[in-house]
C-alpha cells in the first residue's frame, strides 16, 4: 500500500490566501497565519494536488508491486481530473469521506487490477 498526504497548494501566495480564507470564514478577521507547518516543498507544487497525484497516477500504472495507492484530496474539484486520469490509465478507484466538524477532505483510493480480475 502507498499512502500520501500531497502538497496542496500551488504557490506560497495561494497558500497564504487560503489561509486568510480560512480565518475569515471561522469570523477571526484579517489573520493570515498558517494553521499548519512545513517548507515551501513540502506545501506547494506546480498544479497543487491535482500536479502531485496526477503525477503519482501516471508513475503508479507501472508499479505493479504495489497494490493500492491513496492520496488525501483538500479539494473536491480535485477529484474528476484524478478519478479520469486513474480510469485512462485502466485503474479502478473509490473515495472515502473525511469529515471533522466542517472540515471535509477525501482519500482517493486506487488500483489497477491484474488481468484474471474483473
Amino acid at each position: 500500500c502507498c499512502i500520501c498526504n500531497p502538497p496542496f497548494h500551488e504557490t506560497m501566495d495561494y497558500s497564504s490566501g487560503a489561509a486568510g480564507r480560512k480565518w475569515a470564514g471561522l469570523g477571526k478577521g484579517d489573520k493570515t497565519t498558517k494553521n499548519y507547518a512545513g517548507r515551501p516543498a513540502e506545501l506547494c507544487c506546480p498544479g497543487g494536488e491535482v500536479g502531485f497525484v496526477g503525477t503519482m497516477v501516471a508513475e503508479s500504472a507501472s508499479c505493479r508491486q504495489i497494490s493500492l495507492f491513496t492520496a488525501l484530496i483538500s479539494r473536491s474539484s480535485s477529484l474528476p481530473p484524478l478519478r479520469d486520469a486513474v480510469e485512462q490509465r485502466g485503474g479502478r478507484h473509490e473515495t472515502l469521506d473525511l469529515v471533522l466538524g466542517t472540515n471535509r477532505k477525501w482519500v482517493l483510493c486506487w488500483w489497477y487490477p491484474s488481468p484474471s480480475q474483473p
